[in-house]
């Protein structure tokens, strides 16, 4: 059950039962666990991006004075 169709649900009856609730907890729970590790991965290669472009600039400059 998407937030939608829950609010839908909310004003036009009586108050969703505890297993739609708790399915949609369930479902907004998911989807949140995968943005975490969404990022986290994009983090990780943000990371791993900028030890490369640091290595790089370390050893241009080193040749630079030499």
């Amino acid at each position: 059950m998407t937030e939608e169709e829950l609010r839908k649900t909310i004003q036009s009856g009586p108050p969703p039962s505890l297993e739609a609730r708790v399915e949609w907890l369930e479902a907004d729970a998911s989807a949140q666990r995968t943005a975490i590790l969404r990022l986290e991965r994009q983090v990780k290669h943000i990371r791993i991006g900028g030890c490369i472009v640091a290595a790089v600039a370390g050893w241009l400059l080193g040749r630079s004075f030499t």
